[in-house]
């Protein structure tokens, strides 16, 4: 997603995300809010008025570290290199230190399970709720162990996340119109589209066939879940 600056591209990800039937953890809870939330940038709603996360960029290098066991220097010098807090925790994830066979053998062990977006959702809460005099430890050291459990590429996001630059074009705008798109019939969308003032292509004889039907009517049951 973030290879386009290209809305109409972007709401068309976005749309092939939200057909997929396995976006449910749990007691088949759904997790497209945290989803949509999390490619925002945010861990709520803004009406909701719940404190954001906020880490500074030496905490999240302090976490980094404690997680990775990189030097400062060589931390330092990656974010100096890349500019981009989320590029940075993906190399120093995946170029990690040489770990000794007891060390593999209890990661292994101890940590069996796959991260879930419940999983990040709620660990990143934990630590936005954090407060007080030990608060900065704390949260390094939270921050620091759901680190070590991602791989290189959900650190490069949780880093980026962190740090307040998602870079993903997923505007509150952007993500209406995609589940619209998902949802609408095309004649309403074509509506939608002209009435914005863009170009619409008159609608092919089998804009309207039972197959298209049902597609529209299983991506509302997915929405609607």
């Amino acid at each position: 997603m973030e290879s386009t600056t290209k809305r109409l591209e972007i709401m068309a990800i976005f749309q092939e995300l939200f057909k997929q039937d396995d976006l449910f953890e749990g007691n088949h809870e759904p997790v497209h809010d945290k989803i949509v939330y999390f490619c925002q940038g945010k861990l709520y709603p803004d009406f909701v008025g719940k404190p954001n996360l906020q880490v500074a960029q030496e905490l999240a290098k302090r976490a980094i570290q404690k997680s990775t066991k990189h030097s400062f220097e060589r931390i330092n010098a990656v974010l100096k290199k890349t500019g981009d807090i989320g590029k940075a925790f993906y190399i120093l994830k995946e170029k990690m230190p040489q770990k000794s066979d007891m060390t593999r053998f209890l990661e292994k062990h101890l940590n069996t399970q796959d991260l879930t977006i419940t999983d990040v959702h709620a660990a990143l809460i934990r630590i936005a709720g954090m407060s007080g005099q030990d608060s900065q430890g704390d949260k390094i050291t939270a921050l620091s162990t759901l680190i070590g459990k991602c791989d290189p590429l959900e650190a490069k996001y949780i880093g980026r996340f962190v740090d307040g630059k998602m870079r993903l074009g997923a505007n509150d705008l952007t993500m209406i119109e995609a589940i619209a798109r998902l949802v609408a019939t095309p004649s309403r969308v074509r509506g939608s589209a002209m009435a914005s003032g863009q170009q619409v292509a008159p609608p092919s004889p089998d804009q309207d066939s039972e197959e298209i039907k049902a597609e529209q009517s299983k991506n509302r049951e997915i929405i609607e879940r």
